[in-house]
């Protein structure tokens, strides 16, 4: 059996954690911050954004990373973080599309 030494640099506040579970395949787990919260709402419930805490997995008993999601049941939509999760239309125009002024 060789010894195998290796130095990896990861930003304060991160937690990395290595598991052998099953022959080495496994991903390493990146423990990161709760991520902020994304505003806007869910497209179908129009309902706001519930954030899921950091956990350890009930079926694959692996840990997990806090998300944010929507509250009802079932639903599977997830806000685009980084980027407006929803799209507000803030023209006032009530005319006909041949009424634009361009």
């Amino acid at each position: 059996m060789k010894t195998i030494i290796i130095s990896i640099q990861v930003p304060d506040g991160v937690n990395v954690q290595v598991s052998q579970g099953n022959g080495g395949t496994d991903r390493p787990f990146v423990s990161r911050p709760d991520p902020p919260d994304p505003g806007g709402y869910c497209p179908i419930h129009e309902v706001g954004w519930n954030l899921i805490p950091a956990g350890v997995s009930r079926k694959t008993n692996k840990p997990y990373n806090a998300f944010w999601t929507c509250p009802e049941m079932g639903c599977d939509q997830k806000p685009q973080m980084g980027r407006p999760s929803n799209v507000i239309d803030m023209t006032s125009h009530a005319g006909p599309p041949d009424d634009l002024p361009f």
